[in-house]
């Protein structure tokens, strides 16, 4: 049946989709085992083992500490994934490079002099090295543009004439600067000296021999069963690590680049032979060489990483029956970079079995999303058009149009946004990424050293964590959101052309964030496509097909450059009815044939290809039938996904603003009126409904998702009921207010409170981590069968669970926070108890908190009881 999924989620037979990080210090077996537990007990079916500064992974001690958790998950039923190195980042092989420096990374970087021609048995001192080891490539004249610090394209090669110290020449008239080309390790921060060099065989093999076959040698009969694989977390280029001044960019002096002599061999033929005499390009223009060179370096430099990392360890792990995962570092799109970045998000993650990205360091705020934000790290800043419009769909898009992945898009979650965070933000960012469809999960972080100032939240804390007992509540809705949007295929009409090349050819470029953001806020639903994988799609008949998605537009943000496949990929989508855009202008060239004519491979064709203004993008979707669902009006908070199930449409909606609801009418293309079912995956409840002429309506709170489903539906479930209020019993203010800690047995009197208060303001409990106890008498003149009853807490910092006549009603970890007390209460007098409880920010009061709004706690109201019929 095609709502099978939906049908097991509600019967909570879903599959598990997390797997938390469970840090690891050294701590006792009885220790570990305790935190296993709590992960279990939270509903969660696995975890991800992770050194965290372990001290002797690799050692006798580490092996024991591995047999005790593999030991008790198999116990458990529960399965273990392993972050693949002694700490972050992924690349250090447990230190097996120390020994090996000849397989550690290097860079390449340049220093320079300038003079002034013509000149006669001229010279200039060429020791530019920058440590002990550095070796000169090559000293280059490369002749100035006048009043610019550009070059004309005129380089004369001066490398023989170097001796002793000194370079020789005779120079012609002009300005002419002197460039000394290092291979160096100066650029390399004190770790990366130690770090693997991704381009090199040996190195990797050295890696994998390290990490990957010591633990197959000890715990080979848990793999593929009990052990299911492993985490590579942000590995990357390193070269630039110990620069200062910001991310090393292309075009850029002084820069470090990654370097192999082997690279010289290898693009030598794409610069008849002289590929040293086009290096200059990396820093400064160089005539009409620079895209050509840029792009050709970095096109290198990242299938190199792709083929000789990523595929090498991921098809050793799928040899030894198990899984390969991760994410590489997304941030402000390193992932077209160098340096933290590895170069190519899409081939930086080809070999992997999963789409992958994190979200971490307080990049996604609620509330955030027109703002550029302060956040505590090394950019100091959060651009929302990246983290909250392009990251969150990397991963998806990838799943989705690879083969390997199946589907699979996962996200680490939750870290380093202080203990401030507590459920209620969780929830929203959790619905953030479902939403973009993401469906695995790496909470961080589970660490059984508590206080541990290490990027928190933690989640269970040895047991003192006020929302602990709520956190599975959260982990229950992330599992069966990710089991019903898992196994089928993600249904979009467009493609977004992956930005890389063209950042690489060009500083001309416009990145895919703003696009991604226009078509987010209009409900026009997008994957991010690389030319990689568009060179190789098919046809259905206007569509372009990637993987079993249909695509019917390809979108590609302005870039003054594009390599000449990419273009070419263009014109053959265009030959084939698909509708091909090119956001502002077309590209004025070939970034890798930069004096080819391209105007036979894009130009403007009546009806398929195109260019248009930005602005005019989301009216031609609409006008031309690329659409899936149209509100009424604008809906700047409303987020949607389409997943398809054989003969069943899932479609989520998301309210990812924090103040307003949305209410409004929505039409679905294709869906002409007739029954469908509505999914609230939280409280795990569904009801059929029905429309008569094609239009749905849709009311979101903030905070709330909804899953909607057409097709066929699950079975067994009642017909939505619509109830109207028909009247209001006011709470008075009024209540006995007791707290407790987590860890305390019984609750102990506060005080009375004639008006609710912020429990953690200035004047009440500002360190205050725990529960308050709200207590209170409530009389029910006349209650009727007919009616129902609903708290309505209003305010409420910040999950909550009510009782009535000591009767569990309900737990709430985010807005609104409505409780149906119907069966509960009687005629005549009833005892209402409210708990919430805070995040442990208060008290904690880390560092990385400083950067988020600290919400008053406690019940705040205006609480009523709303009477419906």
């Amino acid at each position: 049946m095609s709502s099978q999924r939906i049908n097991e989620s509600l019967k909570n037979l879903n599959e598990n989709y997390i797997f938390p990080f469970f840090w690891q210090h050294n701590e006792d077996d009885q220790t570990l085992i305790n935190e296993i537990h709590a992960i279990y007990d939270s509903g969660i079916r696995a975890l991800c083992a992770e050194s965290r500064d372990y001290v002797g992974f690799g050692t006798d001690c580490w092996w024991h500490t591995m047999t005790v958790i593999l030991e008790e998950c198999k116990k458990l039923g529960m399965k273990v994934w392993l972050l693949d190195d002694e700490t972050f980042p992924s690349g250090k092989g447990a230190g097996c490079f120390i020994d090996k420096p000849e397989l550690a990374a290097c860079g390449i970087t340049e220093r320079h002099a300038d003079i002034v021609g013509p000149v006669k048995d001229g010279a200039m001192m060429s020791s530019w090295e920058m440590e002990e080891g550095d070796k000169l490539i090559a000293c280059l004249a490369c002749e100035r543009v006048v009043y610019e610090e550009k070059l004309t394209g005129r380089v004369i090669d001066l490398t023989d004439n170097v001796k002793d110290g000194m370079v020789y020449f005779d120079l012609p008239e002009g300005g002419w600067r002197i460039m000394f080309l290092y291979k160096t390790r100066s650029g390399l921060a004190p770790w990366a000296r130690k770090y693997a060099d991704m381009f090199c065989d040996e190195s990797t093999d050295l890696f994998i021999e390290s990490i990957y076959e010591e633990h197959y040698k000890r715990f080979g009969e848990y793999f593929g069963n009990t052990f299911v694989g492993f985490f590579s977390d942000e590995p990357l280029f390193v070269n630039g690590t110990a620069q200062t001044n910001g991310i090393p960019e292309l075009g850029e002096k002084y820069t470090h680049f990654p370097w192999r002599d082997e690279f010289v061999d290898k693009l030598n033929p794409k610069f008849d032979g002289k590929f040293i005499e086009c290096l200059p390009a990396l820093w400064y223009e160089l005539g009409n060489v620079t895209s050509k060179v840029r792009f050709e370096f970095m096109d290198m430099l990242s299938k190199r990483y792709s083929e000789n990392f990523c595929w090498k360890v991921g098809n050793w792990c799928r040899e030894h029956g198990v899984m390969y995962i991760g994410h590489v570092i997304e941030d402000f799109d390193q992932h077209a970079k160098t340096c933290a970045g590895a170069g190519h998000y899409f081939r930086a993650l080809d070999g992997q079995d999963m789409g992958g990205i994190d979200t971490v360091l307080g990049q996604t705020i609620p509330g955030m999303t027109n703002y550029i934000t302060a956040v505590p790290c090394s950019y100091d800043v959060s651009d929302p058009d990246f983290f909250h419009f392009t990251l969150p769909k990397l991963a998806p898009s990838h799943s989705h149009i690879q083969p390997l992945k199946k589907g699979r898009a996962m996200c680490e979650i939750y870290g380093a946004y202080g203990w401030v965070e507590g459920l209620r933000m969780m929830k929203w960012m959790t619905d953030m990424f479902l939403v973009r469809g993401v469906n695995h999960y790496v909470p961080h972080a589970f660490s059984p050293k508590f206080p541990d100032q290490d990027c928190p939240p933690h989640f269970y804390c040895y047991g003192t964590h006020p929302q602990f007992t709520k956190f599975k509540i959260l982990m229950g809705y992330m599992n069966r959101m990710c089991h019903i949007i898992n196994g089928g295929k993600h249904v979009a009409k467009a493609a977004l052309h992956y930005h890389a090349e063209a950042e690489w050819s060009s500083k001309n470029y416009t990145p895919m964030d703003k696009p991604a953001r226009l078509l987010t806020e209009n409900q026009l639903d997008f994957d991010i496509v690389p030319t990689d994988y568009i060179e190789n799609c098919t046809f259905n008949g206007n569509k372009m097909v990637i993987n079993g998605e249909e695509f019917s537009c390809m979108i590609f943000p302005y870039s003054e450059y594009l390599p000449l496949n990419t273009l070419k990929a263009a014109a053959r989508l265009r030959d084939n009815g698909v509708s091909v855009i090119f956001i502002d202008d077309f590209p004025k060239g070939a970034s890798d044939a930069p004096d080819m004519d391209i105007s036979n491979l894009v130009g403007t064709k009546r009806n398929v290809m195109f260019s248009m203004a930005q602005e005019e993008l989301v009216n031609y979707m609409r006008s031309s039938g690329k659409w899936d669902i149209k509100p009424e009006s604008y809906q700047h908070y409303l987020r949607y996904y389409h997943y398809k199930h054989e003969n069943t449409d899932i479609y989520m909606f998301t309210n990812e603003g924090i103040h307003e609801k949305i209410d409004t009418n929505i039409t679905i293309n294709g869906f002409d009126g007739g029954d469908f079912a509505i999914y609230d995956a939280l409280e795990n409840k569904a009801y059929r409904s029905h429309s008569n002429n094609g239009n749905i309506h849709l009311e979101i709170e903030p905070y709330n998702s909804i899953v909607y489903v057409f097709g066929e539906l699950p079975e067994g479930i009642p017909y939505l009921k619509e109830y109207e209020k028909v009247g209001e019993i006011a709470l008075d203010e009024s209540y006995e207010v007791s707290t407790k800690l987590e860890q305390d047995k019984e609750f102990k009197h506060y005080k009375s409170i004639n008006k609710l208060v912020n429990m953690t303001g200035k004047d009440e409990l500002p360190r205050f981590a725990g529960h308050i106890l709200y207590e209170k008498t409530v009389n029910i003149d006349c209650k009727c069968d007919e009616k129902r009853y609903v708290l309505d807490l209003g305010k409420v910092g910040e999950s909550a669970t009510v009782l009535v006549n000591g009767q569990h009603c309900g737990d709430k970890i985010a807005p609104p926070y409505r409780f149906d007390i119907t069966d509960a209460l009687v005629k005549g007098e009833n005892k209402l108890e409210i708990i919430v409880s805070t995040h442990y920010g208060y008290e904690l009061r880390d560092m990385r908190s400083k950067y988020i709004l600290f919400e008053p706690m406690g019940l705040l109201g205006d609480v009523k009881i709303n009477v419906l019929k």
